[in-house]
């Protein structure tokens, strides 16, 4: 980092921090009491700012993200490699300026607002004085052994590029707003990063093989590689990530950062943290990145965005150390609330945020993918446009200021796609259609619950549902948003697929207690991406009047009359209507 920046966070420093009276409004721990410090960490220093919204930039004098509704489009920079595209048709490793550009250039066109860079928070693939490429190359080929033929970021960057300078002056220059979202607790490769042979040169830092110690230890949240991903009790790693972010917000003329907590949703080993604890240490992370962007506000005059993406749903907060009026506090501005990687329609956190706070902008996350199937190869079900729809509709009746987009690249043929013939163009042409609520009003919709992954024990989750001859029902919502003038069909269709042949199985579906009437099979709307789309015998189908459903939740419950040999299990469960 930088020694402006460094010197003028100490004198700020001086005027800012103080230490919470026992931070009363967030959390409180067992006894009644605060409890200021956390493991062998040392102690949490909680620094207060004043929260302000950012400003429309020179640089981006089209984009007014307070007045309008927005896109945010997150960008995996990794996808230039790793999916073909007509920059790069056969997957080459090799980055170049020309393949980076196209991939603002496509999202600019579209219609985005403001173009997310994720940067992955464990080893910079850029230009970094905190973890210089050469260094680290060096201590991963004396550790795990290899050559230097490294990995086409890492090469690019120890050639002497920045692809995070070349974007975002494409971004700026094509008129948009550029983010950086720093990926808080990253896993990738961490379950197997100690292997000399499984450890990858792109994912595992020094600082995480060399200290162990500094390690969750323990899986949780349905994610097994939580016990590998590092503790946010130890003031160690606390300054080892605070040090690239530091060095993120000095270095580019960004126009706002965020911190992905949702890569990966696991901080804090439970055993020995408190709630109270946590939210103490989240806290003070993010009041000192607002410190930091303060600190170069001051120096530039320009005001920047402070964001960070949450689970959607808050049931797993207090042993994450995430607090709404916590991180309000501290300075956040900007909140993006997502499901780790699959697409929910699950909003009502949001409208909570925005009606308790209503200075701060929040965002819906969409992503490419609505369901996958376990184990075996990665095979996702793709996100159609109705859904894409239906999501945003849903979305701005809650307040959401805009939408989020995730991982919009990987429709097309990527790296682990099982097969060369796996693949789709992105679906770009909807992206204006997500601001323009006359056309979502009138768009058909589709409600849908899929089997995800890491639900962060979500209310409903459809991988836990399991039928079996004395456990026969279950309940579901559907949270619906009618158009302005109502549904004008006279009902929709209501699919529940099976992962194994139900036709010979009676059902009985009722939707806010009434029961409803079986109908034969029916496609939900144009198939264009048939992966993971069962037989014909896999579903089951049935006619919901309009005149049952309502704006806001729909309660429906399924009960199996027949008995069977068998468990029966659901892979997906949608609802169209127009």
């Amino acid at each position: 980092m930088k020694t402006s920046l460094k010197n003028r966070l100490i004198s700020m420093s001086l005027a800012l921090v103080m230490i919470l009276m026992g931070l009363c409004s967030c959390a409180t721990d067992e006894s009644g009491g605060d409890e200021s410090s956390a493991s062998s960490g040392g102690g949490v220093e909680v620094m207060t700012t004043t929260s302000s919204n950012g400003d429309q930039t020179p640089d981006a004098e089209e984009v007014n993200l307070e007045e309008n509704k927005s896109l945010f489009y997150f960008n995996d920079p990794g996808h230039i490699l790793s999916c073909i595209n007509e920059n790069n048709p056969s997957r080459s490793q090799i980055v170049t300026k020309t393949r980076l550009d196209a991939a603002v250039t496509e999202a600019t066109d579209a219609g985005f607002d403001v173009f997310v860079n994720e940067i992955y928070g464990m080893v910079p693939w850029y230009p970094s004085e905190v973890l210089p490429v050469s260094e680290h190359l060096d201590w991963f080929y004396n550790e795990f052994g290899g050559k230097d033929d490294g990995y086409g970021f890492l090469t690019y960057a120890k050639n002497g590029n920045d692809f995070v300078q070349i974007q975002l002056d494409k971004t700026h220059e094509e008129g948009k707003l550029y983010f950086l979202s720093y990926r808080m607790n990253d896993l990738h490769n961490l379950s197997i990063g100690d292997n000399p042979n499984q450890a990858a040169i792109q994912w595992i830092s020094e600082f995480w093989q060399k200290n162990p110690q500094y390690r969750i230890g323990q899986a949780q949240n349905q994610l097994g590689a939580a016990a590998n991903m590092l503790d946010f009790q130890y003031a160690e790693v606390r300054e080892y990530k605070l040090n690239m972010i530091y060095e993120l917000i000095e270095n580019y003329d960004i126009d706002g950062i965020l911190l992905d907590f949702m890569r990966a949703p696991a901080y804090f080993n439970l055993n020995t943290t408190t709630e109270s604890q946590r939210v103490l240490i989240m806290k003070d992370f993010a009041a000192k990145v607002k410190l930091a962007l303060d600190a170069k506000s001051a120096e530039t005059g320009k005001e920047y965005y402070f964001g960070v993406v949450l689970p959607l749903e808050d049931n797993e907060y207090v042993d994450l150390g995430f607090n709404i009026d916590a991180f309000c506090q501290a300075g956040v501005d900007l909140f993006i609330f997502w499901d780790y990687y699959f697409t929910r329609q699950e909003y009502d956190l949001l409208e909570e945020v925005k009606s308790e706070h209503p200075e701060v902008l929040a965002y819906a996350m969409v992503s490419q993918a609505t369901s996958y199937k376990v184990g075996g190869d990665q095979v996702y079900r793709y996100t159609t446009a109705e859904q894409w729809y239906t999501c945003a509709y849903t979305a701005y009746a809650h307040g959401a200021d805009g939408i989020s987009m995730f991982n919009l690249p990987f429709y097309r043929n990527w790296q682990y796609s099982p097969g060369t013939d796996v693949g789709y163009e992105v679906p770009f042409d909807i992206v204006n259609n997500l601001k323009n609520t006359e056309f979502l009003e009138s768009a058909g919709q589709h409600y849908f619950h899929g089997i995800h992954y890491n639900h962060l024990n979500a209310e409903f989750s459809l991988s836990r549902i399991v039928l079996t001859n004395s456990n026969k029902s279950f309940n579901f919502t559907f949270d619906m948003t009618a158009p302005k003038g109502g549904w004008t069909s006279e009902y929709g269709i209501l699919r529940l697929e099976a992962s194994s042949d139900v036709s010979a199985v009676d059902f009985t579906v009722k939707v806010n207690g009434v029961t409803v009437a079986a109908t034969e099979y029916k496609d939900a709307y144009e198939v264009k991406y048939p992966d993971l789309i069962g037989d014909e015998k896999q579903f089951k189908c049935y006619e919901v009047p309009i005149y049952l459903l309502e704006n806001g939740d729909n309660v429906f419950n399924v009960t199996k009359n027949t008995s069977t040999s068998s468990n029966i299990t659901f892979t997906f469960i949608d609802l169209t209507i127009q």
